[in-house]
């Protein structure tokens, strides 16, 4: 008889364009899209998931591989996406294929835009906390019980992920966070663990990805490109006809992302008048990344790109649920 593997704490970020999740002190990420077979003929019953029982799905890379259609779960911007099947799915099935045993999960840590935090919190912790769920993953049947879930707002993770790497300190610095993941931009002023203001949009990097995908579809003939494999081609570039080109620096790409930054600054600015009355600005998420030189370009001492932007979220949602196991205390966060 198989013992079951105990967790102390698993946290994830199920965001619009990619899920990322930290346990045992790794970060691991996925694009958050899904694909249902049409036909089971031929189909890999290893690489698809399923949730209770119901139906068979592929997700994250599977779902690229799979041959199927690909489609992204649900838009950040709606707030009834944590309701939706494609939400647990997405949710339960990534857990299972991280975890790939019956586990026992002692906190199970979810984050949330603060737009959605105060509606849907205790929802989402009475959904996942104290239960029991079956995932098939990978051919092998498991259950994932999660003794707690608690749900924290997004800044919180990059509180905590800063207050860990020491790089000032948060305890008293006046902060404004600028979030900008796939689907939504997500702006909060800080100081200390204390949310002073939000700004959310739907300014995320969706948009220009989409555009960039058209202009180099129509670029290359025969080249089909989903928005979340932009971000991987402007780094390290677009594999076609056996070769690997460079485009960050084509004239239109550049156009592109130069015009969406300007948006996303004037839109911060509308809001909060000026950066220099903050001591800290810190860009996050996977803007941040594909924004790095523009942001540099401004020449602002307070600003500071997070390297690793896109999981410092869910690394300090991990932080937290590991200082609320250590310490035996109850969770308790603030927004104004």
């Amino acid at each position: 008889m198989s013992t079951n593997l105990i967790r102390d704490v698993y946290a994830i970020d199920l965001g619009n364009g990619f899920s990322k999740r930290c346990f045992n002190g790794k970060a691991i990420v996925d694009p958050a899209v899904f694909a249902i077979p049409t036909s089971y003929y031929g189909t890999d019953n290893k690489k698809t998931i399923n949730i209770n029982d119901t139906r068979d799905i592929y997700i994250g890379n599977d779902a690229f591989e799979s041959g199927y259609l690909v489609e992204n779960a649900i838009g950040e911007e709606d707030i009834k996406r944590y309701d939706s099947t494609e939400y647990k799915e997405l949710l339960l099935g990534f857990m299972g294929k991280d975890l790939k045993q019956d586990t026992v999960i002692q906190l199970l840590i979810l984050g949330l835009p603060v737009k959605h935090f105060k509606a849907k919190r205790e929802e989402l912790q009475e959904s996942y906390g104290n239960k029991k769920f079956m995932v098939t993953a990978k051919g092998k049947q498991i259950v994932i019980e999660v003794k707690k879930c608690i749900v924290i707002p997004q800044p919180l993770g990059t509180y905590m992920y800063l207050e860990s790497s020491k790089d000032f300190d948060t305890k008293t610095s006046k902060t404004l966070v600028i979030d900008g993941g796939s689907g939504t931009l997500d702006v909060t002023e800080m100081k200390g663990q204390e949310v002073l203001s939000t700004d959310g949009s739907n300014l995320g990097m969706n948009e220009p990805y989409e555009a960039i995908a058209v202009v180099l579809e129509s670029k290359y003939n025969g080249l089909e490109i989903n928005v979340n494999h932009v971000p991987d081609i402007l780094l390290n570039g677009l594999r076609f006809a056996g070769s690997n080109i460079q485009v960050n620096d084509m004239k239109e790409i550049v156009a592109i992302l130069d015009m969406h930054f300007k948006r996303v600054v004037n839109r911060v600015i509308s809001k909060y008048k000026s950066f220099n009355k903050f001591d800290n600005v810190v860009w996050t998420g996977g803007m941040a990344l594909s924004h790095s030189n523009r942001i540099n370009a401004m020449n602002q001492p307070n600003f500071m790109i997070l390297k690793d932007g896109q999981t410092a979220n869910v690394k300090g949602y991990y932080e937290f649920g590991r200082g609320l196991v250590q310490s035996g205390s109850k969770s308790s966060v603030r927004t104004k």
